[in-house]
């Protein structure tokens, strides 16, 4: 056999050559279908009055237009909201809209990249559910195609405005915001880079103006840094859910990070820390950690977007407790199946092995309530790679059935995500095309 490199046992990482074609693959068909869709020379050179006939000619009609700004608002905008609604209609979206058709003179191109962005995001969550006659899920039209080209035509918009490196705004910086928010939900093959590039750029612009120093020195990152109180809980419900977010990502994500991050850790301090979370789970968080009987009655009376921000504050739970455990899960789960009890690190086994079910539980919980749009904010992978472990390496332990049951549960999941989000709008019937390079920003 020829030295390919390679062990006997290649692992799981021999498969990941595979799964990453498959995803340029997927990414070059869009590139194909955004070729005929897309207004040539978006991105070349072009005087002041074409760059206006561009941006203008390519804008929706008002009732399209409205409709996916309130897809963002009802559906993205739960978990970063950068402008209220109302301030959001007043500023951008009526000075554009106000005239028939549409017009964009006297309007600051930072705006008409925000409105942009909005109906980028919009599409992309939007993406409508239908069915054949047999209740399955039939081929669905792709709205990420028209995403795409409205985050092209937000980056073109903010170019041409005031330079963002000369004379930043909140606006310039929370439309950056908005485009990490864009490539995170598209999760395309260069996401992270994209991410951390467009990151470091607003965090930069974002000191540059001082933005910081509203709650004391920078940088505000954790509570170490805090030259004011924080401040009790508002009154309006509707800030509730930030105030919340703002004390468990300065205050318990930050100690679970630096202990977890800790080459030589002592167990004890997992414990503790532990208990910490699970004293602190309720009152912070609004459930108990680790549990999987909750009423569905907690969406009632609840709009998407509080919904969908009761959801993840649970969710929130199970996944911090999950990191905190994760190591020792693994030290247990490669031993014999005799010591899953006996373990010194038993503890942190089934710990992580409840939070994995808790996780899954709330996914189909959420998914009940809002079918179309949990697809884009699911933390499948981890919980399912949890449980998985304990079915392949201990399948005669009396918690394997258990754990086959949470697995399928998994699959049916990740299934439906696939069907619902999958591209059904490439001419070429899904086939790729060998040799095409070109692929969407």
């Amino acid at each position: 056999m020829p030295n390919d490199g390679k062990g006997k046992t290649q692992g799981s990482g021999s498969l990941r050559p595979q799964g990453r074609n498959l995803r340029f693959q997927r990414w070059c068909q869009l590139g194909d279908a955004l070729s005929s869709f897309i207004p040539k020379g978006i991105m070349q050179p072009m005087s002041s009055e074409t760059l206006l006939d561009l941006l203008v000619s390519n804008l929706p009609s008002a009732e399209r237009a409205w409709n996916l700004c309130e897809t963002y608002y009802t559906c993205v905008a739960w978990l970063f909201s950068f402008m209220p609604e109302t301030k959001f209609q007043n500023q951008i979206y009526n000075p554009i809209y106000s005239t028939t058709p549409p017009s964009l003179q006297n309007i600051d191109c930072t705006n008409v990249a925000v409105l942009y962005m909005v109906l980028a995001l919009g599409s992309v969550v939007g993406s409508p559910v239908t069915q054949d006659g047999d209740g399955k899920i039939a081929s669905l039209p792709n709205n990420e195609v028209e995403g795409i080209c409205y985050h092209r035509l937000a980056r073109r918009a903010l170019a041409a405005g005031q330079s963002i490196g000369d004379g930043p705004t909140v606006t310039s910086i929370s439309c950056l915001l908005l485009m990490v928010y864009y490539h995170q939900l598209m999760d395309g093959p260069t996401t992270l880079q994209s991410n951390w590039s467009v990151l470091s750029c607003a965090f930069s612009q974002a000191i540059n103006i001082g933005l910081p120093l509203e709650y004391g020195r920078p940088p505000l990152i954790t509570a170490d840094f805090y030259d004011c109180d924080i401040g009790p809980a508002p009154e309006d419900s509707a800030n509730h859910y930030y105030n919340r977010r703002r004390i468990v990502t300065s205050t318990l994500l930050v100690e679970v990070r630096d202990l977890v991050s800790k080459v030589q850790q002592k167990y004890s301090e997992v414990l503790l820390l532990d208990r910490k979370l699970r004293d602190k789970a309720v009152a912070i968080f609004g459930g108990s950690l680790g549990s999987r009987n909750f009423s569905p009655d907690i969406y009632n009376g609840l709009t998407t977007a509080e919904r969908l921000q009761t959801w993840w504050m649970l969710v929130s739970k199970e996944l911090l407790c999950l990191y905190l455990h994760r190591r020792y899960f693994v030290k247990v789960c490669i031993g014999s199946s005799e010591e899953l009890t006996t373990n010194r690190y038993s503890p942190s086994f089934f710990a992580a092995f409840r939070n994995a079910q808790a996780v899954l539980a709330l996914i189909l919980s959420i998914k009940k309530v809002e079918p179309v749009v949990f697809c884009r904010f699911v933390q499948l992978l981890a919980s399912a790679i949890l449980v998985g472990s304990v079915v392949i390496l201990h399948p005669q332990n009396m918690i394997s059935p258990e754990a086959m049951k949470s697995l399928e549960e998994a699959l049916m999941v990740a299934n439906e995500f696939a069907m619902r989000t999958r591209n059904c709008s490439i001419s070429d019937g899904g086939k790729s095309r060998p040799g095409t390079s070109s692929r969407p920003d």
